[in-house]
């Protein structure tokens, strides 16, 4: 048998020699006082500092409007209505995010909105659901918000698009170009 001596000279027990424990590697043992946790802070420090640099080389990509969004933001103002004050809507029935700041929803078969947002609006081109703050399937502009992960960012225009005529433009725009071929 073996005798522990903890730091104060005191015997801490009795331990069979016969058995080892392994000690992890995070505790060392020191000649004064006995078993003690290492300090990490200098790791931690370090490991901070890199993925709050990582953060910060990532957000411009991420905040950056792709050629696709673009595209659709330019092609949904082509047939843009005049703003109104509010709208009526049942349910959502799909959202795409365009630009910092711009959202298309719609609310049912070709009833298609533009919602510009307050900014900033931070990860919203990351949200994969969306709610509105609307009571009474009423939306009104500078009254309502778009909620995403526990952020809510307040509507300030409503812009209709007439997504029927799109359709049929961009139908016409096919049959012509397969009639050409």
């Amino acid at each position: 048998m073996q005798l522990l001596v903890g730091g104060d000279g005191g015997v801490a027990g009795r331990r069979s020699t016969c058995r080892r424990r392994s000690i992890p590697s995070s505790i060392v043992r020191t000649r004064t006082a006995g078993m003690r946790q290492v300090k990490m802070a200098a790791v931690r420090k370090i490991t901070g500092l890199a993925v709050v640099l990582v953060a910060a080389l990532a957000l411009p990509a991420w905040a950056q409007q792709t050629a696709s969004e673009r595209a659709a933001l330019a092609r949904y103002r082509q047939y843009a209505e005049a703003p109104v004050g509010h709208v009526h809507y049942f349910q959502i029935d799909g959202f795409q995010y365009l630009a910092p700041g711009q959202v298309a929803i719609w609310f049912g078969v070709n009833r298609m909105y533009l919602l510009t947002v307050e900014t900033p609006c931070i990860n919203l081109a990351l949200a994969n659901a969306i709610g509105l703050s609307a009571r009474g399937n009423m939306l009104y502009r500078n009254l309502d918000f778009i909620t995403f992960a526990r952020q809510r960012c307040r509507i300030v225009k409503i812009v209709p698009v007439d997504e029927l005529r799109m359709k049929r433009a961009a139908a016409q725009k096919a049959a012509a170009a397969s009639a050409g071929t």
